[in-house]
């Protein structure tokens, strides 16, 4: 079952990552003490706040830069062993957002919505 679940959310973050790339990306909130972080791809600056692709994680680890364009993002699936993260989990796979760019975090969860309403 729960390898069904990485493939599910990572063919789901594929898809919609074909219509967001090439936008901006943004480091939205870090939280550090509950381990919570939210990244999101956008057009327009102006309609940042409801036009958007967003992914929530619990962070393992994390490398990058927090804002850059354009987006070139990659979801995959990757063996916990294998990773940089390896100390810090339990879990056998992880998920591995990436961007060429050098971006890279690694987390046993990832949420992608699409146009979720910001405060």
């Amino acid at each position: 079952m729960q390898s069904d679940y990485y493939g599910k959310v990572a063919k789901s973050a594929t898809a919609f990552l074909a219509r967001w790339n090439g936008g901006s990306v943004r480091v939205l909130e870090l939280t550090v003490s509950l381990r919570a972080l939210v990244v999101v791809v956008f057009r327009d600056y102006a309609a940042l706040r409801h036009e958007n692709l967003r992914f929530a994680a619990e962070p393992l680890w994390l490398c990058g830069p927090f804002e850059w364009a354009p987006a070139a993002l990659e979801v995959g699936v990757v063996a916990a062993a294998d990773t940089p993260a390896a100390a810090f989990t339990r879990e056998d796979r992880l998920f591995r957002l990436r961007d060429p760019i050098g971006f890279e975090l690694l987390s046993p969860s990832l949420e992608v919505a699409e146009n979720v309403k910001f405060r």
